[in-house]
């Protein structure tokens, strides 16, 4: 006599119970976006991976978590990569008005144009089709969001290496053609833009957190917030119209949150409330402390310190949710004291506030490194249209070489986290 058991009951009833719902994403770039999405009660992931034992193409990988169900799916291969020894390829992912899955993947700088892979079923990640290539030609670290309409908007960084700008496409057949290139923030040659986050608000603004590379010195200095509106014009937090290209000088003048004044800092995070003003985080590297502010409709409140992290995270990935318009929580790693391997960041901790930001309190230590080989945690990605039982995707990742071995060739494991706590998966393989 057989017995045929499916793999979700096995998975919830045997095998190995983790805290980790994969250990072999290789490489991730935190800054691009989105990297888990939200639909119709599952939160579907991308991440890359090498399907050698050894490194070889870092190819994109979807699984999804059914939060009915409280079952992890298998992962699926959605393409092959065409960069070779380079992380930036992580995929981005977004789902249309007509719940077809697209991930965006495999483009750094020239190497190429993003490849473009469309679920074949809506919903579905077993198969995959490849789209028409978008009109893209020099890409590094997409940002993808989708406003009420269905339009899709494909942000990213363009232009000369060393004077990169910001630039975006939109679909609004729900991805399958793409408009012409846009660019809508260039500050001159000697500077180069690193996006943080992007969200849409209610209205459809398209609110956008960055910072300016100093190309000079190779430094990350000051924090600026604007927003794309639906007229194809960007805009100061106080409505100033800037035309289609944000320059330096105008920056400087409407949208600086922040002055580092040397100082390097963190590309930043962004949400935005009820009240459709925006509230960001970002990371003093030089001090290593966490600030937050939030605009008022005329102005930034004056920069609150939420901790001094101790660590050189060279992004600053943090994660913030806004519960209410005074009510906040905020995902980010403190240095440990029990890391063995890596410098940059720590113990994933979330911390609150119910003031409106005016102060902060360590809630709870949510994974420390030494719940992960001693391998320090540095990433919390809020998940695109997050549910309060499934909110973050939490990344750990050496930046240094060790024992001769890059970064990008190091497997690292993703973890996520709701208001129960870390979501666990069984291994029966």
């Amino acid at each position: 006599m057989s017995i045929n058991i499916d793999k979700k009951t096995l998975q919830k009833n045997l095998g190995k119970f983790e805290n980790y719902f994969t250990d072999d994403a290789w490489g991730q770039t935190e800054i691009i976006h989105q990297r888990a999405v939200y639909y119709n009660d599952k939160i579907y992931i991308v991440y890359q991976k090498s399907a050698a034992t050894t490194l070889g193409p870092l190819d994109p990988y979807i699984l999804y978590y059914d939060l009915s169900d409280q079952y992890w799916s298998d992962p699926v291969n959605i393409g092959t990569n065409p960069l070779t020894q380079d992380s930036h390829g992580t995929p981005a992912v977004i789902i249309d008005a007509l719940g077809y899955i697209h991930v965006f993947f495999g483009s750094h700088a020239d190497a190429g144009t993003p490849k473009h892979y469309r679920s074949t079923n809506p919903a579905d990640i077993s198969a995959w089709t490849a789209q028409t290539n978008m009109p893209v030609t020099y890409c590094t670290y997409p940002n993808v969001v989708k406003l009420s309409n269905g339009n899709i908007y494909y942000f990213y960084r363009g232009g000369s290496i060393t004077s990169a700008t910001e630039w975006y496409v939109v679909s609004t057949d729900n991805g399958t053609t793409w408009g012409a290139e846009t660019e809508i923030i260039d500050f001159g040659a000697g500077y180069s833009i690193y996006m943080g986050k992007i969200v849409v608000d209610a209205n459809n603004k398209i609110w956008m957190i960055w910072t300016k590379n100093v190309e000079a010195g190779n430094t990350r200095e000051d924090i600026y917030c604007a927003y794309l509106n639906t007229d194809g014009k960007m805009y100061s937090p106080n409505g100033t119209d800037l035309g289609a290209t944000i320059s330096l000088s105008e920056a400087d003048t409407y949208c600086k949150v922040w002055e580092s004044s040397g100082a390097e800092n963190s590309l930043g995070t962004i949400a935005v409330s009820t009240d459709n003003y925006p509230r960001v985080l970002w990371l003093n590297k030089t001090t290593k402390r966490q600030y937050f502010s939030r605009w008022t409709g005329s102005a930034w409140v004056s920069p609150v310190m939420i901790v001094n992290t101790d660590s050189g995270a060279p992004y600053g990935e943090a994660g913030l949710i806004l519960n209410s318009t005074s009510s906040y929580e905020c995902y980010m790693c403190v240095a440990s004291p029990f890391t063995k391997y890596g410098t940059v960041g720590g113990d994933l901790c979330k911390f609150v506030s119910t003031d409106s930001g005016a102060n902060w309190r360590l809630e709870k230590v949510i994974l420390a490194a030494s719940e992960n080989d001693g391998v320090n945690l540095n990433q919390a990605n809020v998940v695109y249209d997050y549910q309060s039982n499934f909110k973050i995707v939490i990344t750990s990742q050496v930046y240094e070489t060790l024992f001769g071995v890059s970064n990008w060739q190091m497997k690292n494991k993703l973890y996520a986290y709701g208001n129960n706590g870390l979501i666990y998966r069984r291994y029966y393989w």
